[in-house]
């Protein structure tokens, strides 16, 4: 039984329990949960390992930089590492912690995967890894051999993947036969279009002839016409010397930087105002602020200094409220009067003498109360040793037993035989022996009792003066305390506590004295600070803030203005200076531009006869045609290296009687003509080209014979397909049947098992648990209920906890029959119990117990002690 608080290490112990059985995880230092804060600190932990012959053994683990483990037995000692111990063969640490370690959260229900695993492991495949389970391997063989063939339409199975591979052989077979009837007809078609097309390239031939003459002549003729045009209009207008050669550029261009000009004028001017004012913002008062600079400098660096101060002064007023609180409290429990009224006389208190008189008050307390344990064991004292039960070494019985054999012997000897004188001699000898020594205990006993009544009168006396001289020093040390009331439970029996903690309430004193005292003195030093600023800021003219430190503040920033303000100054009087030799630069700029523009005006004004704008359409067009002529001439060079050549046979062919070969519209007609035939051309090639294609593609095909062999081979394929899935159906059949026989067998122990303790828990109402295979739910039969009902609600969280325990506890019990039996953690799982079912799963748990260990966990204190009586449980608790 394992009780302690929240956070009080149970998870820990939990923990720790399951990694001495299975070792750590995780394996590292860095992931594990439970490494120790300290930087040095490793998880370790050993433990007695106790078998169900009794053979003991001792397993130790510890986690360095990899985990360590040994399990040792005598002087033999085996390396573990981080294996499991030897005796969990079978049993994973993942389903210890499922069906051993039960915490409240997993009083549920397996999932659907974990009760799979938890199955097969129940049904023979425990510890075999290479091994499938038998579910897997029939769903397996069922989706095989639905990827072969399937009864319904779903689905892509290989049988009707073959199916549609044999409809498509069936449709090639019917385009082959009339591939051979198309290929004949194609190749007759394709004789008449190589006819055809041989007469439409000659006559191509001879319309490329007639037009190739006019094509080179016509288009140089029209460009010389227009050469000689361009010519005659660029030379109308006479220029004159020292003209620009681009007069519109060049009016554009100053017209532009006029206005540019007025515009840049215009803005230095704006920008000498500008600096005008800068150089009148620095003014007297500024002046006088950066004369004072230093002093400001110096109110500054104070002002940190009374921040301190305020802070320093804010945590000792809230130290003295800890104190005053603080000492209030404890003077509550020592004192009559409040900690306020007993401060001055806690002051006073006389630490050296108090502690005299304390010793001397607790050394007489001391005496006292070992001379009365000595007046109260005297007696017994004296009778345990002064022979008392010496008078029991013989009992009575044995001594009228000795006179008995004494007067027969004594008897027997007158009777029949003087030999018997010897031993009824003896006999009485060794009864007159006793009582020889019965006499001699009981005066040794009177003797003890006088004694023991005079050291009793004497310790009496002593222990009256003993009881006197420790009130008298109690009294003593009290008057030492005559000003302050003491409550009545520290009067009766002063100790050392009391004196600590008056101490205690002296020291409170005394500090709240020095603090209140170190207050004062910081608020005086914040008021000569105060008095200093008020009196700074009066000699600047400055009105003083309530907070001199607002007042310090707004020196400062008026200070930082004043040196902004006559950084400014300085700079506008440069910028004034530069301004005004840039302005007169830029005046003599604009009054050479104006007279250039004025020439080139007059100069297009003469040449439109008063009009400017004339003026410039006529230069305008001259220059246009010149730039046109010297562009086509150009053009004609490099385009015709013999120009005059053929500028020669134009004027012959021109002045002939045939003047021209063709007029431009027959020059057209010519063109699209050609332009048709070159079409029907192409048209012709391109499906002269199809039909080639369409030729090799037929003659390229598959042969009949090929295709008749693939169709057979497609049917064997089918019927193979068929012959396999039947195959994979009865064995996947036979498996299932197998597997659901195996269960049968082997499953209703555990049922049996969950079945017995849940009508031990539930006295008879539940009467037994089953597994519907299909939705994978557990069903609980009822009594006065002839349905099962399902494992879920509406049944009460406590009923659903019992089933569930109850189904582990039969899991714990089947999984381990044949080996150790392991140890059954169960932490807080009885909290929903009520207290009739909780009384019938104890002893239910205590006999568990008898056969394997148990190890329960709870934070509730009423129910650890209900477990430790009821279930006779060794109660650890845990701080």
């Amino acid at each position: 039984m394992i009780l302690g608080p929240n956070e009080g290490g149970k998870s820990t112990l939990f923990h720790f329990l399951i990694t001495l059985l299975y070792g750590f995880s995780p394996a590292s230092l860095e992931q594990h949960p439970y490494v120790p804060w300290n930087s040095s600190g490793r998880p370790r932990g050993e433990g007695e390992i106790v078998l169900r012959n009794g053979d003991c053994f001792q397993v130790f683990r510890q986690l360095t930089s990899s985990p360590q483990g040994w399990l040792s037995r005598g002087e033999g000692k085996e390396k573990l590492h981080n294996r499991a111990l030897p005796w969990l063969t079978g049993i994973s640490r993942e389903l210890y912690h499922e069906v051993y370690a039960l915490t409240l959260d997993k009083m549920k229900f397996f999932e659907s995967s974990s009760w799979e695993e938890i199955q097969e492991r129940l049904l023979g495949s425990l510890g075999a890894s290479f091994l499938h389970p038998a579910n897997q391997v029939v769903a397996a063989l069922e989706e095989e051999a639905k990827n072969l063939w399937r009864d319904d339409r779903r689905g892509k199975p290989r049988y009707k993947k073959l199916r549609q591979e044999l409809k498509s052989w069936r449709q090639e077979m019917e385009k082959l036969k009339e591939g051979e009837k198309k290929k004949k007809d194609k190749d007759a078609y394709l004789k008449d279009l190589q006819l055809k097309r041989e007469q439409l390239k000659e006559h191509q031939l001879e319309l490329k002839a007639k037009l190739r003459k006019a094509q080179r002549l016509n288009p140089l003729r029209k460009q010389l016409a227009r050469l000689s045009f361009l010519k005659e209009r660029a030379s109308l207008l006479q220029i004159p010397l020292g003209f620009p050669s681009s007069p519109l550029s060049v009016r554009e261009q100053l017209a532009e930087k006029i206005a540019e000009r007025e515009k840049q004028i215009g803005e230095t001017e704006q920008k000498m105002e500008i600096a005008r004012e800068k150089v009148q913002l620095f003014g007297e008062k500024e002046q006088s602020l950066l004369e004072r600079e230093k002093q400001i400098a110096l109110l500054e660096d104070q002002k940190a200094v009374e921040l301190a101060r305020r802070d320093k002064i804010a945590g000792l007023e809230k130290e003295l409220q800890q104190e005053e609180k603080r000492g209030g409290l404890l003077a509550s429990e020592l004192l009559l009067l409040s900690f306020k009224q007993a401060e001055t006389k806690l002051l006073l208190l006389p630490r050296a003498e108090l502690k005299k008189r304390m010793e001397q008050w607790l050394l007489e307390r001391d005496n006292y109360i070992k001379a009365r344990a000595r007046e109260r064991a005297w007696p017994g004292f004296l009778q345990e040793e002064g022979g008392y039960r010496a008078t029991k070494i013989v009992s009575p019985a044995w001594v009228a037993v000795l006179l008995l054999l004494g007067g027969l012997s004594l008897g027997g000897a007158y009777l029949f035989a003087w030999w018997l004188l010897v031993p009824g001699a003896v006999f009485l000898t060794l009864a007159a022996a006793y009582f020889a020594f019965r006499a001699m205990v009981a005066w040794e006993k009177k003797n003890a009792h006088k004694l023991a009544s005079e050291e009793k009168k004497r310790m009496e006396k002593e222990l009256e003066k003993l009881k006197e001289r420790m009130l008298q020093k109690k009294e003593y040390f009290l008057q030492a305390l005559q000003d302050l009331p003491l409550a009545r439970a520290y009067l009766e029996e002063p100790g050392e506590l009391l004196l600590a903690e008056l101490f205690k309430l002296q020291d409170i004193a005394r500090r709240l004295m020095d603090i209140r005292q170190e207050i004062k003195q910081l608020r005086e030093e914040s008021s000569r600070f105060e008095e200093e600023v008020k009196k700074a800021a009066l000699e600047l003219g400055f009105e003083a803030a309530p907070d001199p430190l607002e007042t310090v503040f707004s020196l400062k920033k008026s200070l930082e203005k004043a040196a902004e303000k006559q950084w400014h100054c300085r700079q506008g009087q440069k910028e004034l200076e530069e301004l005004e030799r840039a302005l007169h630069k830029l005046k003599a700029e604009k009054q050479t531009m104006e007279k250039n523009l004025l020439y080139i005006n007059n100069t297009f004004s003469a040449w439109g006869e008063g009009d400017v704008e004339k003026g410039i359409e006529l230069y305008l067009n001259q220059e246009k045609a010149r730039q046109g002529a010297e562009e086509l001439q150009k053009h004609l060079e490099r385009e015709y290296p013999d120009l005059d050549l053929l500028a020669g046979e134009i004027k012959e062919t021109s002045s002939s009687a045939d003047s021209w070969l063709f007029s431009d519209g027959e020059l057209a007609k010519a063109e699209v003509e050609l332009q048709e035939l070159e079409e029907k051309l192409r048209q012709l090639a391109e499906e002269e080209a199809a039909l080639r294609r369409e030729l090799e593609i037929l003659e390229s095909s598959i042969s009949p014979s090929e295709l008749v062999g693939k169709g057979e081979m497609l049917e064997e394929q089918m019927k193979e397909a068929v012959y396999s899935r039947d195959k994979l159906a009865l064995a996947a059949s036979i498996i299932r049947e197998a597997d659901r026989s195996y269960r049968q067998e082997h499953q209703p122990d555990v049922l049996l098992r969950c079945r017995h303790y849940l009508e031990i828990i539930s006295r008879g109402r539940y009467t037994a648990l089953y597994l519907e295979e299909e939705k994978g739910q557990l069903l609980v039969e009822e009594r006065d209920n002839p349905f099962p009902v399902p494992v879920k609600h509406p049944l009460s969280r406590g009923t659903l906890d019992q089933i569930y325990l109850a189904l582990r506890l039969a899991l714990v019990d089947h999984l381990d029959q044949h080996q150790e039996p392991l140890p059954l953690f169960l932490d807080e799982v009885l909290v929903n119990w009520d207290e009739k079912r909780l009384g019938r799963g104890l002893d239910l748990l205590e006999d568990i117990s008898r056969r394997r260990q148990v190890f329960f966990f709870t934070c509730h204190h009423q129910l650890a002690s209900l477990v430790a009586s009821k279930a006779a449980a060794q109660l650890i608790t845990m701080a």
